[in-house]
């Protein structure tokens, strides 16, 4: 999978793999990234995840598109709920066995316009950040302390 990234060589990637190496503009770690925090960089212009739900939760509060590459349980779920909000793109974990071209295609879409610029305002990251717009529109911190509060609301009637 790390080879398609040298096609984006204006890009830096971190990337958590199962051993620490260099290749271009970027680097693999054995121990956890923090996720949260490179999420919230401005320079932070795609996500590709297993799509877990805390790692489609998390994306979606900082604005940031998603490449998909669930393997089981729910991430296959939510990764076509993400496809289907035109927040992301849904790449088969199978498919990239015998070739990274779909891994290419969608980091492609999502990096850059139809005519090929780096311009990171595609129809993707669009949604993302509209999707962003919608969960912070819809927090009132005059009324509600935190999101649990406004949801534990809806049960009991304050909300």
């Amino acid at each position: 999978m790390i080879k398609v990234f040298k096609y984006f060589s204006q890009c830096y990637f971190h990337v958590r793999a199962n051993r620490t190496l260099q290749f271009g503009n970027g680097y693999t770690s054995e121990h956890p990234l923090p996720q949260k925090e490179i999420l919230s960089k401005t320079n932070t212009k795609v996500f590709i995840s297993h799509c877990g739900q805390n790692s489609v939760t998390e994306s979606m509060y900082a604005g940031v598109p998603l490449i998909c590459i669930p393997k089981s349980g729910d991430q296959k779920y939510n990764a076509s709920i993400v496809e289907s909000k035109g927040v992301g793109i849904y790449v088969d974990y199978e498919d990239l066995k015998d070739s990274t071209e779909s891994l290419g295609a969608a980091l492609y879409q999502i990096l850059c316009d139809e005519y090929g610029n780096f311009n990171y305002n595609s129809k993707y990251t669009l949604a993302a950040e509209k999707m962003r717009r919608d969960i912070l529109e819809n927090y009132d911190p005059e009324t509600f302390k935190t999101m649990k509060d406004k949801f534990l609301g809806k049960f009991d009637g304050t909300y």
